[in-house]
């Protein structure tokens, strides 16, 4: 479904916003975790000084660009993300589907609160100073 573009050492799913979303309906349907992890400007930068943080992104199931700035120099690289996936926009949309019977077991709507609680806790690294 996706490829994914590096930007200074960071691999980025090249996904819109609905994509994400269809994505993040297969990680449910599947049954096992995955890690998401939005980027923006200052984490990109953080993450070419900190290969730790880089590793922890890389290795994410699932990479978002949130801001602007990202998909600006994804165009002057010649590298074009589609889209910002802003978290909040993500969440929104995430509570939204939740709300309306998507075809998913019982357990689904509980999977996809899981999902958007742990779209937007921060991991520990992610937030180091």
């Amino acid at each position: 479904m996706s490829s994914r573009i590096e930007i200074m050492g960071c691999s980025i799913d090249n996904l819109s916003l609905e994509e994400t979303l269809q994505k993040i309906k297969s990680f449910i349907q599947s049954g096992r975790p995955h890690q998401h992890v939005v980027v923006n400007v200052d984490k990109i930068v953080k993450a070419s000084r900190d290969p730790e943080l880089r590793r922890i992104i890389n290795e994410c199931a699932l990479v978002n660009v949130d801001g602007m700035p990202v998909v600006w120099a994804s165009r002057l690289l010649g590298k074009s993300l589609k889209e910002r996936v802003a978290g909040v926009d993500l969440f929104e949309a995430l509570v939204e589907r939740s709300a309306v019977p998507i075809s998913l077991k019982p357990s689904g709507v509980l999977r996809i609160l899981v999902v958007i609680v742990l779209s937007i806790m921060p991991c520990s690294a992610c937030v180091k100073s």
